[in-house]
């Protein structure tokens, strides 16, 4: 039998159509799997995000207070906070004090909320850097971040000033 006659398709390597979409569904598949794994992941690497820069705040508003011999305070509202120099360390903001920074969460990061304990809570750090809250005593807080999938970070501070941050699992 000759092969090289015209007309004749012999014994053609290929795909069949069939085989083709059987590895297309595979590849749909397998590709959804990995975007929701990577969609929760992003999700909580959002979050870490968000938290450890408000920590990485906190100790460089100690910091500053320590280095500068000036109070500097954390002023928290629903979903915000400001941070400014505090000049007369009242943990209020006044006309002549300047903010620093000022953050809204779930502006910056949707999906995201910030609640503190206690709940109306201004925290300064004097100038020895130590934490002091609103009316006086130790500044013993903590800062809670959320985003909906119930996944949060918390950041205490301790009576010392120590910061720590804690994940969930």
């Amino acid at each position: 039998m000759d092969i090289s006659k015209p007309g004749r398709l012999g014994n053609c390597a290929g795909f069949t159509l069939t085989e083709v979409l059987v590895v297309i569904a595979l590849i749909v598949t397998l590709s959804g799997f990995g975007y929701s794994g990577f969609s929760g992941w992003q999700k909580k690497e959002r979050i870490r995000s968000v938290a450890y820069d408000f920590a990485a705040q906190l100790r460089e508003a100690r910091m500053r207070a320590i280095e500068k011999h000036k109070s500097q305070t954390f002023l928290f509202t629903a979903n915000e906070y400001k941070v400014f120099g505090d000049t007369n360390g009242d943990c209020e903001l006044s006309d002549d004090e300047s903010v620093i920074r000022q953050v809204k969460v779930d502006q910056e990061d949707r999906g995201i909320a910030m609640t503190t304990s206690p709940a109306d809570l201004a925290l300064r750090f004097d100038r020895k850097g130590m934490p002091i809250r609103k009316g006086g005593g130790f500044g013993i807080c903590s800062v809670h971040f959320a985003n909906e999938d119930g996944y949060h970070v918390d950041i205490d501070v301790s009576s010392l000033g120590r910061i720590n941050v804690a994940e969930s699992n």
